[in-house]
């Protein structure tokens, strides 16, 4: 009995862009979150906090790192695709997202909000009426949650990005 083997499919040249900048934007949303924790988060503020301070804190953590790295990552990728260094994605673009990056932005910032801010908005507020949390908790916490965000929205944002033509003259 012989076995037959199915060669891999070789990665296309925009999976791989979004795979290696995906990687980049997990990294740098951990430091921002980092810096970010260490400079104005207190574990003490969290344990038995209100749910509202906790969202506030919480929408915050996720806004920032997407306005951020989406606005910055959506301009590399529309002058990559100018010069030519990245090819477009040929499937069509999601129809919901404007073509305007800031407009699109938001809208992906707001959705994150809802879909992620509210699970870990959850999450930290019951370590936090439990008492459980400790600095290191926190900061543990938050890398994580920075990490969630490089890799559900950074793949996001650069197969929307991806998408842009450059306009006609």
């Amino acid at each position: 009995m012989t076995v037959q083997t199915v060669p891999a499919r070789a990665a296309t040249p925009a999976a791989r862009y979004i795979a290696t900048e995906t990687l980049l934007g997990i990294v740098i949303n951990i430091i921002m979150a980092a810096v970010v924790a260490a400079l104005t988060n207190r574990a003490e503020a969290f344990n038995g906090a209100s749910l509202a301070y906790v969202a506030s804190d919480m929408a915050k953590a996720t806004v920032f790192p997407i306005l951020a790295f989406g606005t910055g990552l959506t301009f590399a990728t529309r002058k990559r695709l100018a010069s030519g260094a990245v090819t477009p994605l040929a499937t069509p673009a999601a129809a919901w997202a404007p073509r305007n990056i800031v407009l699109r932005i938001v809208l992906l910032a707001a959705v994150a909000v809802v879909v992620l801010g509210a699970p870990g908005t959850l999450a930290l507020h019951m370590l936090g009426s439990a008492n459980a949390l400790t600095p290191l908790r926190l900061m543990l916490f938050k890398l994580a949650y920075g990490a969630v965000i490089g890799v559900l929205a950074t793949p996001v944002v650069l197969a929307l990005a991806l998408h842009d033509r450059p306009r006609a003259a």
